[in-house]
C-alpha cells in the first residue's frame, strides 16, 4: 500500500511540476543543499535533544513491541482485545497532539514539558510494576493513557526544538539526523 502511494505522490509531483512549468533537471542553490559538514555545527543543545529523544522512544517504542503479549499474560486479555488495548498510546497521540502542539507554542516552557512528559512516561512504567495482576481489569488500560499524553506532549515538544538549537540553514540536515539517531 505505501509502495502504490509513493508511486502516486511521484505521478502528482511530476503533474504538479508540467503545470508550474519545470523541464528538466532542477538544481539547488548549494546554499540549500544537504551538507553533512553541516554536523559540525551542531552545538550540545542539538545532541542533548538527539540524546533525549533516544532514551523516551526507548521507553515507548519496545514497550509497545510486547504489550499485546504482556497484556494476555498478565491480564488475561485475548490476543484481539490486547492489540485493541495496545492502540490506546498512539490513538491518543494522534488525537491530541495537534492540540498540545498548539498549546505548547502558546505557552512555551518546552523544557518543563519535556521533564512532564518523561516523568509521565516513568509514572506508567511503575504503575505496571507495582500493579498487581488481575483478570481483564479495566484498570490495567489507565497507565496506557498516561502514556499516550506522555508520548503526545513528547512528540509536540521535541521535534520542534529542533529549530530553535541550530542554524536556519542547517535545520534539514538536523531533522534528518535527528530521525535517523
Amino acid at each position: 500500500m505505501s509502495f502504490a502511494f509513493g508511486l502516486i505522490g511521484n505521478v502528482l509531483d511530476k503533474r504538479r511540476d508540467r503545470l508550474m512549468g519545470f523541464r528538466g533537471k532542477r538544481t539547488l542553490d548549494p546554499a540549500d543543499r544537504v551538507n553533512l559538514r553541516d554536523i559540525k555545527t551542531f552545538d550540545i543543545r542539538f545532541w542533548l535533544i538527539s540524546i533525549n529523544c533516544v532514551v523516551v522512544y526507548i521507553c515507548v517504542m519496545p514497550f509497545n513491541n510486547i504489550a499485546s503479549a504482556f497484556y494476555q499474560n498478565r491480564f488475561n486479555f485475548s490476543s484481539i482485545t490486547a492489540g485493541w488495548i495496545i492502540s490506546i498510546t498512539y490513538l491518543i497521540s494522534a488525537i491530541f497532539s495537534p492540540f498540545l502542539g498548539l498549546m505548547i507554542d502558546k505557552i512555551g516552557k518546552r523544557v518543563w514539558m519535556i521533564i512532564l512528559s518523561a516523568g509521565m512516561m516513568t509514572i506508567t512504567h511503575l504503575a505496571f510494576l507495582i500493579m498487581p495482576d488481575c483478570d481483564q481489569c479495566v484498570y490495567s488500560i489507565l497507565p496506557l493513557i498516561l502514556l499516550g499524553f506522555g508520548y503526545s506532549i513528547y512528540a509536540s515538544v521535541i521535534w520542534a526544538s529542533i529549530p530553535y538549537v541550530v542554524m536556519p540553514k542547517t535545520v534539514g540536515t538536523a531533522f534528518g539526523l535527528g530521525y535517523a539517531i
